[in-house]
């Protein structure tokens, strides 16, 4: 009576003896350290979390993945802004991330047109509010009691093109 082999025993004697090639080894460190770089950035992106305690963590790691991390983390952080909240979180973080230090002038830069966007937002939004009583004007509603809907991203279109600008500058 012949013995049964399992799977994982066939795999095993027909893989023998076979090595990943070098680029094979390349992509899947890649693969593994944009894993992490994505784990790091939601660490240092957690709104209870200290960012303190993941860099340290980051620090523990090799110097030559932790140069390539601190730029995934990075990029990892710039693509996922877009609300006025992220970006005053990380407006409140920067300063303690040592990889952001080679932006400091862009980030400052940005702040300051932040700010003023959101300063300007009531004044676009009653711009926007105009617009859209004299479109319904045009379609034959008016009144005092008239007031139209608009969505949230008509109001924030503004600061959304901001953003994706700032994403883009950063990047």
């Amino acid at each position: 009576m012949t013995e049964i082999r399992s799977t994982i025993d066939i795999m095993m004697e027909r893989t023998r003896g076979m090595l990943l090639s070098d680029e094979e080894k390349k992509r899947l460190k890649n693969e593994e350290l944009q894993k992490k770089a994505k784990g790091y950035a939601l660490k240092f992106l957690e709104p209870s979390g200290s960012s303190k305690a993941a860099l340290s963590s980051l620090y523990e790691e090799s110097q030559e993945d932790r140069f390539l991390l601190e730029k995934l983390v990075w990029k990892e952080i710039v693509a996922g802004i877009s609300t006025e909240a992220e970006v005053n979180t990380l407006f409140e973080r920067f300063e303690e991330w040592p990889f952001a230090n080679s932006k400091k002038s862009e980030i400052d830069s940005f702040r300051t047109t932040f700010k003023n966007q959101v300063k300007n937002k009531n004044k676009d939004k009653k711009t926007i509010l105009e617009r859209e009583k004299k479109k319904l004007a045009d379609a034959g509603i008016s009144g005092s009691a008239v007031v139209p809907k608009f969505s949230k991203e008509m109001e924030a279109a503004g600061l959304s093109e901001l953003i994706e600008q700032f994403r883009k500058t950063l990047s």
